[in-house]
């Protein structure tokens, strides 16, 4: 049976945590010192996250009260007040005297949507995730490059290269054509048909990398999902771009903004061998997030329609592929393991 909790509930814990305080972390304290210098030309970052305007150290107590505020008035007023009420005009009013293009008029525009799903056909299963400005399709379409592949072994040369090379392809293709829904250039499901599909995998070299026209940056992101005995799915990501974000805490609110609008581009092009600019920033432009919906990944039955073989085999082998490629062994093992599969030497 399934069952809601009120608001105020689901808000208690991070209310009483930004009211009596977290402990500092060593990793809070090492970014912070890190970055120091720029952070602290952010509007309102030193007053939030700073204490008497030094870094605070490990162990040290950060209360946010302002934020504790802002959280308690959502639970009584709702959460649609982040965008209609007098938080939303407290946001508004804070943001343009910080700088920020965005006015009331942005918050009040905002409505989710609810979308049709991009799907992919495999061997055994179908596939969904959402459509732009998503990376949903790239999350389709390493899979599908990957299973024509036919990889045998977890963890062999030809696993790793043969999911590195298909993260390329679909790397590529979502960087030609994943932006606004509104401006996408080719529509996103044709990417996915077998046809194409079949193209990429059979470019694919099986002794030789694809040259990567990009410099390598370090990844910082981190993605938790749980799944329970009733197909209850939890898909959690905390991901505001940068350690801090933007840098920015709002004076009335204590809310600290993102810093996503750095995957806009602010120009066409500086020379030929960069592709299209297809996020090219407008105003109410949706951008290219790095963000993709995980579950599809880790046993999310909503996700998943199996057609032959029994689902949770075939969502079990998802696990395997994708804790091996992110260098996750123990959970690639743990899931081998619950297959009834030896573990690979």
């Amino acid at each position: 049976m399934w069952k809601t909790a009120a608001l105020s509930t689901l808000l208690a814990d991070a209310i009483r945590h930004a009211e009596a305080g977290i402990a500092v972390s060593q990793s809070q304290q090492a970014l912070t010192a890190k970055h120091l210098e720029r952070l602290s030309q952010s509007p309102g970052f030193s007053d939030a996250l700073l204490l008497n305007g030094q870094v605070p150290h490990e162990g040290e107590r950060l209360r946010q009260p302002r934020l504790a505020a802002t959280l308690k008035r959502l639970a009584e007023a709702g959460l649609d007040d982040f965008y209609r009420g007098e938080l939303a005009a407290s946001m508004a009013r804070d943001l343009e005297a910080v700088g920020s293009p965005l006015r009331l008029a942005d918050f009040h525009a905002y409505q989710a949507q609810q979308v049709t799903p991009l799907e992919v056909t495999l061997q055994d299963a179908t596939l969904y995730n959402l459509p732009a400005p998503t990376q949903g399709m790239a999350s389709l379409m390493i899979l599908a490059i990957y299973e024509r592949l036919k990889a045998a072994e977890p963890n062999s040369f030809e696993h790793l290269h043969g999911l590195i090379e298909a993260t390329k392809r679909a790397f590529i293709l979502r960087d030609q054509n994943v932006t606004d829904p509104g401006r996408v250039p080719t529509p996103l499901q044709e990417l996915l048909s077998s046809e194409n599909i079949g193209r990429e995998a059979a470019n694919i070299d099986p002794q030789h990398a694809l040259p990567w026209p990009h410099e390598p940056a370090p990844g910082d992101t981190i993605w938790m999902g749980t799944v329970d005995s009733q197909g209850r799915a939890v898909s959690f990501i905390q991901s505001i771009y940068w350690e801090f974000g933007s840098g920015v805490v709002l004076p009335e609110s204590g809310v600290l903004w993102q810093n996503r609008g750095i995957s806009f581009r602010l120009i066409l092009m500086i020379c030929a061998a960069w592709p299209p600019a297809v996020n090219l920033f407008t105003r109410s432009t949706r951008r290219l997030p790095s963000l993709t919906m995980a579950a599809p990944w880790f046993m999310a039955p909503w996700a998943v329609k199996a057609s032959r073989k029994p689902r949770r085999r075939f969502l079990t082998l998802c696990a395997v592929r994708h804790a091996a490629s992110a260098g996750n062994h123990r959970t690639a093992l743990a899931a081998r393991a619950h297959l009834g599969k030896p573990a690979p030497t």
